[in-house]
């Protein structure tokens, strides 16, 4: 038997976009979060490579927004490389789960 989790953050707020500037939503079909990404540099994301394995070719980056739902034309980017630690293997239980998106 288990316990319904909950489904809010207990002592949670909204954060101020201005909080957590480096955080993106990585999106597949347009609308849908699959994962968080940080932004390194200007054409850099790093993440999870379990949050882009088969999704390469739909996955967009979308920045600056604290709703997902938010998709202005400056704020979403298609990628164009993936690259995948090179001993990464789902199998694993996430052992070098990282991926960088260009």
């Amino acid at each position: 038997v288990f316990a319904k989790p909950p489904s809010k953050v207990v002592n949670g707020r909204n954060a101020e976009i201005s909080e957590f500037p480096h955080q993106v939503s990585l999106q597949v079909f347009g609308f849908f979060h699959i994962c968080g990404g940080s932004i390194l540099d200007a054409t850099t994301i790093l993440t999870a490579a379990h949050c882009v394995i088969g999704q390469t070719e739909r996955i967009e980056v979308v920045t600056g927004v604290t709703d997902n739902r938010d998709r202005r034309s400056d704020n979403v980017f298609e990628v164009s490389n993936f690259t995948y630690h090179e001993k990464y293997d789902p199998s694993r239980h996430w052992a070098n789960d990282v991926a960088i998106l260009k």
